[in-house]
């Protein structure tokens, strides 16, 4: 898969590091420290631009670190301020592509609640559960035999999916 790289700015206060990406507004994270600051910033990224993806929307090129100016730190940082850089670099996103799922209507609607409280479209919903799913799940699954690996992550699942307890 390919990959992409922006570059971030990071600020630090008595509170954490901030980051932000001048080449995409409203994508910013923070950490405690820089390193968490730039973990976390490489999963907001990555979530930006699946979020960009789905709304069709196109992805703007990286801008080289020599764009970035005293007009673009004044947008995001007090005057002055000491920031630094770190590229940041994710998979590029797929394009979408449209799939049918049957799942029981409890479990639909109880996903439905959640994604609307949390902000998400069910399609956002689906795509950041299955991507934390296999992230969570994989250094468990590695080593296994394949059909394993397969009856392991359906049978974790199954109590999941076939609960047709309705939670509020």
């Amino acid at each position: 898969m390919a990959k992409v790289s922006y570059m971030a700015l990071l600020e630090a206060d008595a509170d954490g590091v901030g980051v932000v990406f001048p080449d995409l507004d409203g994508c910013v994270s923070w950490g405690e420290d820089a390193h968490s600051a730039v973990r976390n910033a490489e999963e907001a990224l990555g979530l930006h631009l699946e979020g960009m993806r789905e709304a069709r929307l196109l992805l703007p090129d990286p801008s080289p670190l020599q764009a970035i100016t005293p007009d673009i730190l004044a947008r995001y940082f007090e005057p002055g301020a000491p920031v630094t850089y770190a590229l940041v670099t994710v998979e590029a996103p797929d394009e979408a592509e449209r799939v049918n799922v049957y799942l029981s209507r409890s479990l639909l609607q109880r996903v439905d609640r959640f994604a609307r409280d949390a902000g998400l479209n069910r399609s956002a919903f689906f795509s950041q559960a299955a991507a934390s799913y296999i992230k969570s799940n994989a250094e468990a699954l590695k080593g296994q035999g394949k059909g394993l690996a397969r009856r392991s992550a359906v049978s974790s699942l199954w109590p999941t999916i076939t609960s047709t307890e309705d939670t509020p």
